[in-house]
């Protein structure tokens, strides 16, 4: 047994990415080669490969047992693995294509909450707003779509590294505002994303060294033929059916399949190879898909568009896509502030398996924002329930993030834009950010700042970029005073997320099967998660999500103020577990991004980087920002008026 055990340990040893050199020439530095750093990365190291060959079982994992809770309500399984997808903690958007956002893996908890420590990358120009990030199968690697890269970390040193990266074309930067948010990682290592009209395959570079680092755009990509270029059709979402397809659906309604082999010349990627595609609703000018797409094992495509929620079935015998229903669901018209689009801000989400019977749950786009349950084969909704965070007296709340479902609960987030961005003017004023904007505009809620001109030249100066300006723009800077840039339309929607405004609420409900009824489980009005994807630990019992506080005071994080956190809530309760401050300036605000559970860490994007937070070392060698300079630094502002977008 010993000796068996050695004998594997070795082989690990030899094989572990932390003690590989960072490039050909390099050897593992000093610390690297210390012996703490040998013991605490082989023994996190053996982990990750225990939980990672867990992963191929997890069908068999039961991730909710009604039993333990005295439930009445049947156990759930985790949902059938997608083999076509990467074997690794979070493959893709949402990290299955039943889009749950909860993970069977252990996580950081409530004793941990002292032991805390975070890294940044902070790549400002490269690595721009990553809004989902997907672990390889090694684990030594993520790979990530930015506004003007996609690119790939090496995660397994002290810090995290840019290993490789390759820049988008200029037409592609200001193409789409997500900026391929929904991609994924396929069994083959290869990273699909969707940019215009395309789907583009990226990969690892093996003529050069070290193998891993370096990674190429496959010369070949998707092109959607039957797409509206002048109607500026893109491709939304992506995702992996279980029989190893794309499916794919664009903004303005429309549902494809394609190939998704690199290597396989039966079912290969590329060129104008549409199976299949379907119109959705009463037409592209009716229709919009401003969120992903879900998949069953059974060929069901979910998607919701501004006004229904809609089932496709791909048939892969017949290379056939059939509409099984399309549900109607409440709305307003027009944008919500903060939202990316009309109706519904989540994607959609499976609960329950194909044993106890499949549902999905969705937000709507009513003022006073509902939770949405379809019963998954018929269409019918099963029940409706007012979202109010746990104020009796709500009149209006909005998500923008997708429902995180773990069994037969299910939580939402709260990003309704708060009064307390009249202080972001004042304080915008005061700083002569607004001094020569062409005016400040007002809807009826008195809570829309329409800033341009001055506004998007003070970005770019104060987030460092300025002087990268031409490269970022690929053309003359006086690009960005053109009124149809995408800057334009991110400043005037999405303003309240870029300048750090802090909603507080997070609430839970429970959806029982038998009685097709939903009931509110807890609220927490204390809590601000504001703008990012939260996610769930099924072994921890706890949801982690970005989140906003004031370290001093009691008070709202308001725009402008307040430190960036992870935040950490107990998923049966409610109750608050773990605050782990993060960072006090604009690059650590989360800004749309996914917060991911992956190897003995939580990492998520933000505005100009990548934070992992994970316990600290036994030794200490890494150690994070204390938490008495966040304290410091808000009562030398006088609590008030730190700059902290």
């Amino acid at each position: 047994m010993t000796l068996a055990f050695l004998s594997l340990t070795a082989a690990a040893v030899e094989d572990a990415p932390f003690l590989q050199p960072v490039n050909d020439q390099q050897q593992p530095s000093e610390q690297q080669a210390s012996l703490p750093f040998l013991v605490e990365n082989l023994v996190d190291y053996l982990t990750a490969l225990r939980e990672s060959e867990r992963l191929t079982r997890e069908e068999e994992t039961i991730c909710y047992d009604g039993s333990s809770d005295g439930s009445e309500l049947p156990s759930v399984l985790c949902g059938k693995v997608n083999s076509y997808l990467a074997a690794s903690p979070w493959p893709t958007s949402h990290r299955t294509p039943y889009s749950q956002g909860s993970t069977p893996l252990r996580s950081l908890e409530e004793a941990d909450a002292d032991e805390l420590q975070h890294d940044f990358l902070n790549e400002g120009f490269l690595v721009l707003n990553p809004i989902n990030l997907f672990y390889t199968e090694d684990l030594k690697y993520l790979w990530g779509s930015s506004w003007t890269t996609v690119f790939k970390i090496d995660r397994t040193g002290p810090e995290m590294r840019l290993a490789g990266f390759v820049e988008k074309p200029v037409e592609d930067i200001f193409g789409d505002v997500f900026h391929g948010a929904y991609s994924l990682l396929s069994h083959e290592g290869v990273f699909f994303t969707a940019t215009g009209l395309r789907i583009e395959a990226y990969l690892d570079d093996t003529t050069k060294l070290p193998l891993g680092d370096h990674i190429k755009r496959h010369p070949k990509p998707y092109v959607f033929a039957e797409g509206s270029e002048s109607k500026k059709e893109v491709i939304r979402a992506l995702q992996m059916t279980y029989d190893g397809r794309l499916a794919f659906a664009t903004n303005l309604g429309k549902v494809g399949v394609t190939e998704s082999s690199i290597f396989d010349p039966s079912r290969m990627f590329g060129g104008r190879n549409t199976l299949a595609y379907l119109q959705l609703g009463e037409g592209e000018d009716d229709t919009e898909v401003s969120n992903n797409i879900q998949v069953d094992e059974d060929g069901g495509i979910y998607v919701v568009s501004n006004k229904k929620l809609h089932k496709v079935v791909w048939d892969p015998k017949s290379m056939e896509l059939t509409l099984a229903w399309e549900t109607p669901y409440k709305t307003t018209a027009g944008n919500q502030l903060s939202r990316l689009g009309e109706g519904s801000g989540s994607t959609p989400s499976i609960m329950g398996d194909k044993n106890v019977g499949r549902y999905v749950v969705i937000t709507d786009g009513q003022k006073l924002m509902h939770v949405v349950v379809f019963d998954a084969e018929t269409g019918k909704i099963c029940d409706q329930y007012p979202v109010t965070f746990g104020d009796p007296w709500a009149e209006s709340s909005v998500s923008e993030q997708s429902v995180l479902v773990n069994g037969w609960r299910f939580a939402v987030v709260n990003n309704e834009v708060t009064r307390q961005r009249w202080a972001t003017i004042r304080n915008l004023d005061r700083y002569n950010f607004l001094a020569e904007s062409e005016g400040e505009a007002v809807n009826n809620t008195g809570m829309v700042v329409e800033a341009e001109g001055r506004v998007v030249r003070e970005i770019f100066r104060t987030s460092g970029l300025r002087e990268r300006r031409p490269l970022l723009l690929g053309k003359p800077a006086t690009v960005i005073d053109e009124p149809d840039n995408v800057l334009f339309g991110i400043l005037r929607n999405q303003w309240p997320v870029l300048v750090g405004d802090a909603p507080y609420g997070v609430e839970q409900f429970e959806f029982n099967k038998f009685t097709n009824r939903i009931r509110s489980v807890w609220a927490n009005p204390d809590v601000s998660i504001p703008n990012g994807i939260p996610c769930m630990s099924a072994s921890s019992g706890l949801m982690y999500g970005v989140g906003k506080r004031r370290l001093l005071t009691n008070r709202p994080a308001a725009p402008l103020q307040g430190v960036w956190t992870l935040e950490a809530l107990d998923w049966k309760t409610g109750e608050h577990v773990i605050s782990h401050p993060i960072g006090s300036g604009p690059f650590t605000n989360s800004a749309y991004a996914a917060t991911e559970i992956g190897p003995d860490e939580i990492i998520t994007g933000t505005i100009a980087g990548i934070v992992r937070v994970r316990r600290r070392p036994w030794w200490g060698f890494l150690k994070p920002p204390p938490l008495a300079s966040f304290l410091e630094a808000e009562e030398a502002a006088g609590g008030n008026d730190t700059i902290s977008l």
